[in-house]
């Protein structure tokens, strides 16, 4: 029995990208490393969402951008500097994030930054969350 992948070439064509879709590429590939390559990771995740005949395709667009966003502070901070931070917890990097890349950060009162802060770390545990299958996997709600 030949795959629904197989029979349909639509599936393989390249991605025809929104303008802000390609806006984040174009702002990943100016930040990326050989060893963090952080717009393929995005890229990945659109063709794993895009792919209707793919069962897996919320939970692997999932981990492909909670990947992305785990590895973000060590591309944007250096990972020898990251490391020495004493590897932050998650919550602490997606702190550093907004204050490294917010330019508006310094305008902020300390209770909206860290609403920000915390509304990051929840969309983090929401990625986790679909990567790992818990819970229902629709696009919908992905």
């Amino acid at each position: 029995m030949m795959s629904d992948w197989l029979e349909n070439p639509t599936s393989r064509e390249p991605l025809e990208l929104t303008e802000h879709q390609d806006a984040v590429v174009r702002a990943l590939e100016s930040e990326e490393t050989p060893t963090y390559p952080i717009s393929h990771w995005y890229m990945g995740a659109l063709y794993a969402l895009r792919n209707e005949n793919n069962p897996e395709r919320v939970p692997q667009a999932a981990h492909s951008l909670r990947e992305l966003w785990e590895k973000l502070p060590r591309v944007l901070f250096e990972d020898d500097w990251y490391q020495r931070r004493g590897r932050p917890t998650r919550k602490e990097q997606g702190f550093m994030v907004i204050e490294n890349s917010d330019p508006l950060v310094s305008q902020l009162t300390p209770a909206i930054r860290d609403a920000k802060g915390s509304h990051l770390h929840e969309l983090r545990d929401q990625l986790e969350k679909f990567a790992h299958h818990r819970g229902a996997a629709t696009v919908e709600e992905f």
